[in-house]
């Protein structure tokens, strides 16, 4: 995935008729996480507590983490169904029945475990501090075929001093969550990649390009397919890069690697080794 910015650098020397020339742009790409990847795909959260406290901060968690998630993959919009569990046994087996449950690609499970709240004085008011050990499960059915398990402590700040927890403590409980969900939201890191040209007096070409500089991979591909005609093996083994380069950069890299091995068939080209690593880390 990759965000709506792009610069388009054009090679300084003129292009020469029918001979491939190449250009090349920047884009800020999404970088794979060590954890799951939720973008593109439908994610549900569950929570749960051994104690109604518990259950209670377990769904604010829950909101504050969904709503961080959101923001960053959704653009703010409501994309991400949250679910209360009474109890549920950690299980490999369990952990994907809620996958099997709600049909969503990525599931996350909230367990907190809170300590005794404990006194303090903020701005000369006193407060409770609430200790907190959570725990965070989360399966990907469509990544690696294990349950990742998070731990760690952290505390909220609930401002009511009397007994119980507070709607503004169970507020501040959302912040745990939003926490927990920046392991989870989008890094980036710009990267390079490069296509060919040929300058000719066909519009395909210079229609593609065009594609590119609005991101639009499926288009570009469109229409360097319905340049395939060409007679010279250069030119298709370069139509055959820039189609493998734009499925790649849709996600689709197993086409991606048979239309780059029709290119290398054709012709050898330069581009191409460099095309075929990228394809590959991401196979």
């Amino acid at each position: 995935m990759m965000k709506r910015t792009l610069i388009l650098i054009l090679a300084a020397a003129a292009f020469a008729a029918c001979a491939p020339q190449t250009f090349s742009v920047n884009l800020e790409k999404r970088q794979k996480l060590a954890g799951p990847d939720v973008a593109g795909k439908s994610v549900s959260v569950f929570c749960t507590g051994q104690t109604p406290e518990e259950s209670a901060v377990a769904m604010s968690i829950a909101e504050g983490f969904s709503t961080a998630l959101e923001a960053d993959y959704y653009e703010g919009e409501r994309g991400i169904r949250i679910f209360a569990v009474d109890s549920i046994a950690i299980t490999r087996e369990n952990i994907i029945s809620l996958v099997l449950e709600t049909g969503s690609d990525v599931v996350f499970l909230f367990v907190p475990y809170l300590k005794p709240a404990q006194r303090v004085v903020q701005d000369g008011k006193a407060q409770r501090s609430f200790p907190v050990e959570l725990r965070l499960y989360a399966y990907d059915s469509l990544g690696e075929d294990s349950v990742k398990q998070y731990l760690g402590t952290t505390s909220f700040i609930d401002p009511d001093s009397g007994s119980g927890l507070s709607e503004d403590g169970l507020k501040a409980a959302e912040g745990v969550g939003a926490a927990a969900a920046e392991r989870f939201l989008s890094q980036w890191r710009t990267v390079q990649y490069s296509f060919y040209y040929v300058s000719s007096m066909r519009a395909a070409w210079d229609e593609a390009t065009e594609a590119i500089s609005r991101l639009d991979w499926k288009d570009a591909v469109e229409k360097w397919m319905s340049l395939l005609d060409s007679k010279g093996a250069m030119v298709r083994s370069a139509l055959e890069y820039n189609i493998a380069t734009g499925l790649h950069l849709s996600g689709e890299n197993a086409l991606a690697l048979k239309w780059l091995q029709l290119s290398e068939e054709d012709a050898t080209m330069s581009l191409q080794p460099g095309l075929r690593k990228r394809i590959e880390a991401e196979l």
